[in-house]
């Protein structure tokens, strides 16, 4: 979902009626409001179950989507819109991060996010891909918003059947355990 919008940034603004300059100028806010992700996130974590977190880092594509549909797009809200894009890109990640070491232990994490981060890539490398291909079927961005919505609420749906964290000191690591003794 991310992918597919952040590579077809421009000409999907400039499609929405803003120049190419203009659209450019949103397409720097991803950077900026990527990097605010990790950092608000982070902040949370402490305080609030990853899962929702990451629950509500999956919606904000959705918010995204429907912004970029609306007809009379302004750069204020094309600029709003590719926020909570960048904001949900940049935070994803290390709630993925964070979320299969508290659900699966330091044991299997290298195993688990390995998978994740090949299933990502391939995710992030086929999404540009469809996006253009649903374009130069249909001569708009707009069906493939669209389907940005259902998506996203499929991950929305997935992190929050995650539930709570497993006990971790039920079964500690034979090294903590004999670097204890």
């Amino acid at each position: 979902v991310i992918g597919g919008i952040v590579v077809n940034i421009i000409p999907m603004v400039h499609e929405g009626g803003l120049s190419l300059e203009q659209a450019a100028w949103v397409a720097g806010v991803v950077g900026a409001s990527a990097v605010a992700g990790p950092l608000v996130c982070g902040a949370l974590v402490n305080r609030v179950g990853g899962q929702h977190i990451m629950a509500v880092l999956l919606t904000l594509p959705i918010v995204t989507a429907l912004i970029l549909m609306e007809p009379g797009m302004t750069m204020l809200s094309a600029s709003i819109a590719i926020a909570f894009l960048g904001f949900s890109s940049g935070g994803q990640l290390e709630m993925l991060v964070y979320l299969v070491a508290r659900h699966f232990g330091l044991r299997a994490f290298g195993s688990i996010f390995g998978v994740i981060g090949g299933v990502l890539s391939l995710a992030v490398g086929v999404g540009p891909i469809v996006a253009g291909k649903v374009y130069d079927v249909t001569h708009s961005y707009y069906l493939m918003l669209v389907a940005d919505i259902p998506l996203s609420l499929i991950g929305v749906g997935l992190m929050m059947l995650l539930g709570n964290y497993p006990d971790q000191a039920a079964a500690p690591m034979p090294a903590l355990a004999e670097a204890a003794e």
